[in-house]
C-alpha cells in the first residue's frame, strides 16, 4: 500500500508544466520593486554628484544653507525614480525564466532535393 502512494507521488506532476497567469503576475508583482533599483550608470552619476557637491567651488552654498548638499534634491530624484526606469530585461529574463520555451518543430521540407541530371 505504501509503494502505491509513493509511486502516485513520484508519478504526480507536482509542478505544472505550464505556469498560470495569476503565478507569473504574482513573480512579476514581487520582482517590481526589486528589479535592480539602480544601475551601474545612476550610481555612477550619484557618486559623481556627491563628488561635485563637495568641491569647494560650492563651499558657499553648503555654508549658507546649513551644511545641505547642493545636490541632494538631485540624488534624491534619481534613487526615487529609479523603479520606473528599471531595465525591462530584468522582467523579460524573468518571464523567460517562469515560462518554458515551446519545443521548436522543424518545418517540414515540401520540396524534394534536387536531383542530377545524367547525361
Amino acid at each position: 500500500m505504501q509503494e502505491d502512494r509513493l509511486q502516485q507521488v513520484i508519478g504526480a506532476d507536482l509542478f505544472t508544466s505550464t505556469p498560470s497567469v495569476d503565478g507569473l503576475r504574482q513573480v512579476l508583482q514581487f520582482m517590481e520593486p526589486h528589479a535592480q533599483p539602480l544601475s551601474t550608470e545612476q550610481l555612477r552619476g550619484i557618486a559623481y554628484l556627491n563628488y561635485l557637491g563637495m568641491r569647494d567651488v560650492h563651499k558657499e552654498y553648503r555654508d549658507q544653507h546649513k551644511g545641505k548638499h547642493p545636490y541632494s534634491d538631485l540624488i534624491r530624484w534619481i534613487v526615487d525614480s529609479a523603479q520606473s526606469h528599471a531595465d525591462p530585461g530584468v522582467f523579460l529574463r524573468t518571464i523567460e525564466a517562469v515560462i518554458p520555451p515551446a519545443p521548436r518543430v522543424a518545418p517540414e521540407s515540401s520540396q524534394a532535393p534536387p536531383q542530377r541530371r545524367r547525361r
